[in-house]
């Protein structure tokens, strides 16, 4: 017995010291909010929510490696301790990385179109916003997590609200004993930005979902006002209408 509470003393001194050495007091705080923004580009959006918003972790997810490395030298140089840059698949990503209900808000910002060529019929095979993609979103979204997403190109944020409105619970997901058949999402009231305050905000009601036109403001997620790289590109092509959908997990 004094042998067994000697190694028991040991262990005991041991986990201390890990724990005085790594900083774990055995207390954990509360979880803090994570945000997470798919296709982030060279990461100017998400670095400059994440300074904005001290008390939330951000997470830039970037496909590219030499975007995932713009985001982290840019991170670092500004100084903003509260964003990881991820690199990877989003889909895959959120499959395989992205544990069920963690995620308080996601944001995808000027996605690329599958026809945006201009011809309908066209197809990208690497077309990202797809339903079995905005199911994975759901997956992640904590209970009442939101998606924002914002884009320049009118038609396609039009097959974007038509395609969540479109979507319901099905075997597999969660909590579809209870709700079978009821929407995945549910449209959320928001104002662009610079709208006058005693200005009621107008949306283009498509199957449920709101679209509003303008720069996200107000309901969002959006923090602050940033122009990514797909922003200033975009807008050297004289494209400068912008439209943005706002949906909480149902």
């Amino acid at each position: 017995k004094k042998e067994k509470k000697e190694k028991k003393d040991k262990k005991d001194k041991k986990d201390k010291k890990d724990r005085d050495v790594s900083g774990d007091t055995g207390k954990h705080p509360k979880t803090r909010p994570v945000k997470l923004e798919i296709c982030a580009g060279n990461g100017d959006w998400a670095v400059a929510q994440a300074k904005q918003d001290p008390d939330s972790d951000w997470v830039a997810l970037e496909l590219r490696h030499d975007r995932v490395y713009s985001i982290f030298s840019r991170a670092v140089c500004e100084g903003t301790a509260n964003l990881c840059a991820m690199g990877g698949d989003a889909a895959s990503v959120l499959r395989r990385n992205v544990a069920p209900k963690s995620v308080t808000h996601v944001f995808v910002n000027f996605p690329e179109p599958p026809h945006h060529s201009g011809d309908a019929a066209a197809v990208n095979e690497f077309h990202l916003l797809t339903p079995s993609f905005f199911r994975k979103v759901h997956a992640a979204l904590d209970t009442d997590g939101r998606l924002t997403l914002f884009s320049d190109n009118h038609r396609y944020m039009r097959d974007l609200a038509k395609t969540l409105a479109e979507l319901a619970y099905a075997a597999g997901d969660d909590n579809y004993e209870e709700k079978l058949g009821e929407p995945l999402f549910s449209a959320e009231a928001a104002r662009p930005k610079d709208l006058d305050d005693d200005a009621t905000a107008s949306f283009e009601n498509i199957q449920g979902i709101r679209m509003y036109k303008g720069v996200p403001g107000e309901g969002t997620g959006h923090l602050v006002h940033e122009q990514s790289y797909f922003d200033r590109f975009w807008e050297q092509g004289a494209r400068v209408e912008r439209f943005f959908v706002v949906v909480s997990k149902n």
